[in-house]
């Protein structure tokens, strides 16, 4: 069982290295995008898209506490 943790780390710390490095190079090619209005716009577009996938993996691996407000009791 600790070998399937181990595959299970390494394969989201590899992933995180590719959505890091995948960042990178997006924001490497939206500064050699024009700067006009269209450039500007796409630009924008682009490094939303291009970054989202990293932001995603961070908030999907961090444990959500749920509010206290929100669980019933089981008598309810």
């Amino acid at each position: 069982m600790m070998k399937n943790s181990k595959n299970a780390q390494s394969f989201a710390d590899k992933l995180e290295d590719r959505l890091i490095e995948f960042a990178v190079r997006i924001i490497r090619l939206v500064a050699r995008l024009p700067r006009t209005p269209a450039g500007k716009h796409v630009s924008g577009q682009i490094l939303r898209s291009g970054t989202s996938p990293h932001q995603t993996m961070e908030k999907r691996e961090e444990p959500k506490a749920v509010p206290t407000s929100l669980i019933r009791s089981e008598s309810s």
